[in-house]
């Protein structure tokens, strides 16, 4: 009897998860941000999809989200990383761990903090790449933080000399506009 609505933000219905018919039946209106995804539900749903089905656009606002001091790009020591997203598989964060461990192996002293949560709150696929983590002897050098505030988000942005996002299905990446917004280095795979 709550009403709720769907903002779907990545180009595929597929990374939202199972029981998409019993997400779409019951919700009040729905955002998606491309008309591909929109052509998906109308093809897929229709038969349980709310009346209202918007194509939005997303972005970020460069008068809220800039740098507060000089970006100062990797040269030697220490290279941070930062990413950050909810942990999904579709996320690519398990190659990404892979990649920081054979950077570590040839000598590169990388460290990475990835921020945001699974969907199970941190009991599901957390915890597959907290064991990643281990197995690879990670543990000192890459952090999953966890869900952050907005000005934590911000604050390691300004604080990596690198923004990552390995997405292996990514539509219009908010995290990654966020990233170009401070003004830093970024390395984004997409597939």
């Amino acid at each position: 009897g709550i009403t709720y609505s769907l903002s779907l933000l990545g180009p595929t219905l597929e990374g939202y998860g199972p029981n998409q018919e019993q997400k779409w039946q019951h919700s009040a209106f729905a955002l998606v941000i491309s008309e591909t995804l929109f052509k998906v539900i109308n093809d897929r749903l229709s038969h349980v999809r709310p009346e209202q089905v918007v194509i939005a656009s997303v972005g970020v606002n460069l008068d809220e989200i800039k740098r507060s001091s000089p970006y100062v790009p990797w040269e030697s020591g220490v290279c941070k990383l930062y990413c950050c997203g909810r942990l999904n598989p579709v996320k690519g964060y398990k190659y990404l761990i892979e990649t920081v461990a054979i950077l570590r192996e040839r000598g590169f002293d990388i460290r990475l903090q990835i921020a945001g949560e699974d969907e199970k709150g941190g009991t599901g696929y957390r915890r597959e790449l907290e064991k990643l983590i281990q197995d690879k002897g990670m543990s000192n050098y890459i952090e999953l933080i966890g869900e952050v505030s907005e000005a934590r988000n911000r604050q390691g942005l300004e604080e990596a000399h690198l923004f990552t996002l390995e997405s292996l299905n990514v539509g219009i990446s908010v995290a990654l506009m966020e990233a170009v917004a401070v003004e830093m280095t970024v390395f984004v795979t997409q597939g």
